[in-house]
């Protein structure tokens, strides 16, 4: 956005003042003969806001001290309209400082808007927003928290506290963006921080609030999800191998690429069982283990390619395999004790960057996705035997353990049963661990034969567009600034249940988890819905109006099952300057 006039740029005095009403010091500059004093504060008549929320004073100015009585019998010095006796020539008032008395001054408060034009065409001079101060000392006009000589400078009507009638202050227009591509947004009835989607609010000091509620929509599309290939790697899974090797990393058509198409930023990694090399379930000189890590989350394709290269068929005995175990270590990383690998336990992951968990190091903020490849069920889970804790010298993640842990990580499992061996177990973690369609059927396909990437990409996309999501909004302060944004300007924040159909906002169950009687919660969205939430607002009673307008900002992150960015709005708070306008004192 273009720079305001500097004193060097406009005549004189720093009359910086953006709102109407109030005392403004004045710096004078480029003037030999101007003086300073003490001078006598402007009031602000009825005080009335224009629905600006600028500050306005009590008292206003007495132009007519003895009605009827004009010593100087109307004489108009500087020929403006207004008499030198309405000028407070008997006082020698100085409005703007400038070393040039009102009486003589043809632009008395320095604004750049001459006082005959200023005067209007009534039988007394104009007063626009009634506050008992005439426009043609008035430094801001209209009260809308602009001054007159930044209207002047932006083009705006001094008049009019929204110049293009787009039902957004000229004062907001300006002051809550400040970039080029903001700049003709207050002479634009097509463009406001309204249309770009984000919420401003007025907060003038002790004053009601403009406005007391608003409402914006949120997308709710998966924007940052993490997927973890996990593959059976025992005897008969030598073809579906094969089949993944060939789909990971292939540019466009490859698993990874066709995936960045619906969820923007995901991350692979990927990793691969057998089980427990003792006993009757695996054997530890075929290299059998209960889970390995192959490579963690990563944006890499190349990586993630090198990893699956890696995965290689071996034993793995009896037919129910450590499928149970395995995605349970993957999701806590807490390791697996007793003789998990060949040569002993799998311990715990330790060293995954802070803000990430599990073993492959999943992201915080990302939606969590495993894709389990199998032909068979798993022990210790649906349709399987039960570990024999005894024989493999340790505890072994039991089903209910593993759904316990995934949904507490909001991770979904998506299946991919070769042939119809693994579908039953499949189909059941899918349906316990969320990952169903939007008729409630589990996430899982039976592969029989082609490209395993489709399988796996098909079902992903089915997670991304119709795997229903808790959402809910939470508020973050910038850090940048002294007002801790909520606590000073909010009341609450609400999930809107009718929606907005002019917002494209849909109605949509909403619910209060916290027992405040505020909706908070919508417990089941469609990724890709729109919903709305409210934010209220309240009296700033906090923190007090300064020379210049004070610009709050925070955020509105919409929240996909506790953990994942869907969508944000800016939020800003704008304090109306106070002005303060110090004429010369009469000479003794």
């Amino acid at each position: 956005m273009a720079s305001p006039p500097t004193l060097s740029m406009l005549r004189t005095v720093s009359l910086i003042a953006i709102a109407a009403g109030a005392a403004l010091p004045l710096a004078c500059s480029g003037n030999a003969d101007n003086t300073a004093g003490s001078k006598p504060i402007f009031g602000g008549g009825s005080g009335g806001t224009n629905g600006s929320g600028a500050t306005g004073g009590t008292g206003g100015i007495d132009l007519y001290p003895d009605a009827g009585f004009d010593p100087y019998d109307g004489a108009d010095s500087d020929g403006d309209g207004i008499s030198d006796y309405e000028e407070g020539r008997d006082q020698n008032r100085d409005t703007d400082g400038d070393g040039t008395p009102d009486y003589l001054d043809l632009d008395s408060d320095n604004d750049g808007y001459p006082d005959a034009e200023e005067r209007g065409d009534g039988p007394v001079p104009r007063d626009t927003d009634g506050d008992g101060i005439p426009d043609y000392l008035d430094p801001d006009s209209d009260n809308d928290g602009l001054s007159d000589l930044l209207e002047r400078h932006y083009g705006t009507n001094p008049l009019d506290p929204d110049t293009d009638g787009d039902g957004v202050s000229d004062l907001v227009e300006i002051e809550a963006c400040k970039d080029a591509s903001c700049d003709g947004d207050a002479l634009d009835p097509n463009q406001s921080p309204r249309t770009r989607g984000n919420f401003v609010f007025l907060e003038p000091y002790q004053e009601p609030q403009s406005p007391g509620r608003d409402s914006l929509d949120f997308a709710t599309a998966i924007r940052k999800a993490d997927v973890y290939l996990m593959m059976d790697t025992t005897g008969s899974m030598q073809s579906a191998i094969d089949s993944l090797k060939a789909g990971v990393s292939t540019p466009t058509t490859g698993l990874i690429d066709r995936v960045r198409t619906v969820i923007a930023d995901v991350w692979f990694g990927a990793g691969d069982n057998r089980d427990y090399p003792i006993g009757a379930y695996g054997n530890p000189g075929w290299g059998d283990y209960a889970y390995r890590n192959a490579h963690d989350l990563t944006v890499d394709s190349s990586a993630v390619q090198a990893a699956v290269n890696t995965f290689a068929t071996a034993n793995g005995e009896d037919i129910p395999e450590s499928h149970v175990p395995a995605l349970f270590a993957a999701i806590t990383g807490q390791g697996l004790p007793g003789r998990s690998l060949p040569s002993g336990s799998l311990g715990p992951r330790t060293d995954c960057p802070t803000g990430t968990w599990g073993y492959p190091c999943f992201r915080g903020d990302a939606v969590p996705i495993l894709v389990m490849m199998t032909d068979a069920p798993s022990h210790n889970g649906p349709g399987g035997v039960s570990y024999n804790d005894g024989i493999i010298g340790g505890h072994a993640p039991t089903y209910p353990e593993l759904v316990a842990a995934a949904n507490a990580a909001q991770a979904r499992v998506i299946g991919i049963s070769v042939g119809n061996g693994g579908r039953a177990f499949l189909d059941q973690l899918a349906r316990d661990t969320g990952a169903v369609d939007a008729s409630g059927q589990p996430l899982t396909t039976t592969w029989n034969g082609g490209a395993i990437s489709d399988a796996v990409v098909n079902q992903i996309q089915i997670l991304a567009n119709q795997t229903p999501m808790e959402v809910t909004v939470r508020f973050v302060d910038d850090p940048s600034d002294a007002v801790e944004t909520f606590s000073a300007f909010v009341d609450h924040l609400e999930a809107n249940p009718n929606g907005d159909p002019a917002r494209g906002c849909v109605a949509a169950n909403a619910i209060d988890t916290n027992g405040d009687h505020y909706l908070d919660t919508f417990p089941a969205v469609t990724p890709g819905t729109k919903v709305c939430f409210d934010i209220v607002v309240k009296e700033n009673v906090s923190v007090p109006p300064t020379g210049a307008p004070q610009l709050f900002k925070a955020t509105l992150e919409v929240i996909g099952n506790g953990i994942t960015v869907l969508d944000t709005r800016e939020v800003f708070f704008l304090v109306p300057p106070k002005v303060e306008v110090t004429p010369d004192q009469p000479p003794a």
